[in-house]
């Protein structure tokens, strides 16, 4: 199991980016920055909470973590935005492999005077002997450098 954190400090309200970031619309679109194929996304309301499902095509690893982009993997991403808290539980489900691959995590929004703070936990768990540690350390590594990225995609997406 490889776990991480990571924060950027975004030029906009907490509130501001919540509402960005509670749509199905930037799911999709943040699916693509992040290196997907394609990606549909869909976001339903439940009393407080956002629920958003993201059905991802992504290039396979290979078993030395290499993305190979000959090869395509479904994935479904699942987020459950509590708007109270401004925090969100999520998971990655590959079909087919739901019992080797675990990828989960929390996503969450700080104030900070006029801007504000997205941080991320994860933790990317691979049980196929050998290769396993070597594919995770390989996804959270560009899991931290792809959130890190997305500071600019917020801000362009809000205008800023």
């Amino acid at each position: 199991m490889k776990s991480y954190d990571a924060q950027v400090k975004v030029s906009a309200s907490a509130e501001r980016l919540l509402g960005l970031m509670t749509t199905a619309e930037y799911a999709q679109e943040e699916a693509i920055v992040d290196g997907a194929f394609t990606a549909k996304s869909s976001a339903e309301n439940k009393g407080g909470k956002v629920v958003i499902t993201t059905e991802r095509v992504d290039p396979s690893r290979a078993p030395n973590g290499k993305i190979m982009k000959d090869k395509k993997e479904k994935s479904f991403v699942t987020s459950e935005w509590d708007t109270a808290t401004m925090k969100s539980q999520w998971s990655t489900r590959v079909p087919g492999m739901e019992k080797l691959v675990k990828i989960t995590g929390t996503t969450w929004l700080e104030k900070d005077g006029d801007c504000c703070k997205v941080c991320e936990k994860g933790m990317v768990s691979i049980g196929i002997p050998l290769v396993g540690d070597v594919i995770a350390k390989a996804i959270v590594e560009d899991l931290k450098k792809n959130f890190i990225a997305k500071k600019s995609f917020m801000e362009k997406k809000l205008g800023i």
